[in-house]
């Protein structure tokens, strides 16, 4: 999956509510931990851990988060 599509895989409400932290500020860090590989921090109602792995072509090859919507 491209990382332009990931929004086609989470409901609505979740996506909106991710945009919404991002665009207040809510993501603490980001960090590229390998090629490729990021962690970001996100506070929520607590901070949360994720992680992403992107592919060569900016595919998402894999996706976490301990947060209680993860869907990954």
């Amino acid at each position: 999956m491209k990382l332009k599509d990931f929004e086609k895989i989470v409901d609505q409400i979740t996506f909106e509510r991710g945009k919404a932290y991002r665009e207040k500020g809510h993501i603490v860090s980001v960090e590229e931990v390998e090629p490729l590989m990021y962690h970001a921090e996100v506070k929520g109602s607590q901070l949360y851990e994720v992680e992403v792995h992107l592919g060569s072509r900016g595919e998402v090859m894999y996706a976490a988060c301990d947060c209680p919507l993860a869907i990954f």
